[in-house]
């Protein structure tokens, strides 16, 4: 009986199963090594956390180590991914046509589905690890539109390039069921602002 959690039961299932969750971690570590997505990993991390709140709902801590293990190889690669995300948004060189430009930055499209995705897989969660690194990257993409928008020459249009960046992402969080998220009200706000400039 795997719900009661004492040695003798942990030893006889480790010897029943010690291989294959050596094989499984080996296959996890391969995949880990080309994995580039952090919203795959994050996705991977849900799954992990669901099947073990089923296990430890039906008593079962047979696996207690193995959801451990999983977690400490997700969660590592995961921040290095994000850190990753933030620091080429940081470094990233403005192309902004001096004469200005209706349309939004492609940075702040992607910008706008990445970040409704990690609202939506961190909805009932409120993983404080997500909540800054979302945080750094919402401060990144800001700096950036910041930068692009002083490439042009008339403050204007300086005004007008922001306004659209940041109706473009407003509207792809709406859009994909994020609004009332911290990007969500954060760019509401700044793009309120930036009209009252204009107007």
């Amino acid at each position: 009986d795997y719900t009661i959690p004492n040695s003798h039961n942990r030893s006889i299932f480790s010897s029943i199963f010690a291989k294959t969750i050596a094989a499984f971690m080996e296959s996890l570590d391969d995949f880990l090594l080309y994995c580039h997505d952090p919203l795959q990993l994050l996705l991977l991390i849900r799954v992990v956390c669901m099947h073990n709140s089923i296990m430890q709902q039906k008593r079962v801590h047979c696996l207690d180590s193995f959801f451990d293990r999983v977690n400490m190889a997700l969660w590592p690669k995961f921040k290095s991914l994000m850190e990753g995300h933030i620091t080429s948004i940081a470094q990233a060189t403005p192309n902004t046509n001096k004469k200005g430009n209706n349309k939004p930055h492609f940075c702040a499209i992607r910008f706008g589905e990445f970040s409704a995705a990690l609202y939506l897989l961190n909805k009932g969660y409120h993983d404080e690890i997500l909540n800054a690194h979302s945080r750094k990257l919402r401060t990144e993409v800001d700096k950036l539109l910041v930068r692009c928008a002083s490439r042009i020459t008339q403050p204007k249009f300086q005004l007008i390039y922001l306004i659209n960046n940041y109706h473009a992402i407003i509207e792809l969080l709406e859009h994909r069921n994020a609004a009332g998220a911290e990007d969500h009200i954060h760019f509401q706000q700044t793009m309120v602002s930036q009209v009252a400039l204009y107007v």
